[in-house]
């Protein structure tokens, strides 16, 4: 299975983290139409760049005798005995290959949710996704932006 996982602003996740759909809807249709311009200035506005630098390195303080990590360029190879899971980093989203969910619960998650909390992921091509993390409920954000628009 494949997912993509997205580092939302933190007004993004505040305010759509109970509304998930309406998030997953509309990174689909940007994914089935990166040349809408609006689309694009949308998606540059709710998501996060990845400092490649930054999260390699926050991969290698979980290395350890039970955890094997790997990397290679932008790629991130995480093995625990028949456990493995294959990370690709871009600029704004991360990918990655599992063979269940539950090998990237164990072995991803808890190291990105020791990154970031403002996580989302998408399987990429089924409809299944989610945030990685709870809610945080210490900020408080008065926006009133909306995040998609149909115009």
């Amino acid at each position: 299975d494949e997912y993509s996982i997205y580092w939302m602003n933190d007004g993004i996740a505040f305010h759509y983290f109970h509304k998930s759909g309406i998030l997953y809807r509309f990174l689909k249709q940007y994914r089935q139409n990166k040349e809408r311009s609006e689309l694009k200035m949308q998606y540059d506005y709710i998501t996060n760049h990845f400092v490649r630098e930054d999260l390699i390195a926050h991969f290698k303080k979980f290395q350890s005798n039970q955890l094997a990590i790997c990397i290679n360029g932008n790629n991130v190879q995480i093995e625990r005995n028949e456990q493995a899971i294959t990370l690709q980093i871009y600029d704004k989203h991360l990918q990655f290959r599992c063979c269940t969910l539950k090998d990237a619960e164990e072995l991803l998650f808890p190291i990105l949710r020791d990154f970031e909390s403002s996580l989302f992921v998408a399987r990429n091509n089924i409809v299944n996704y989610g945030w990685i993390s709870p809610l945080k409920s210490s900020k408080k954000y008065h926006t009133r932006e909306v995040l998609f628009s149909s115009h």
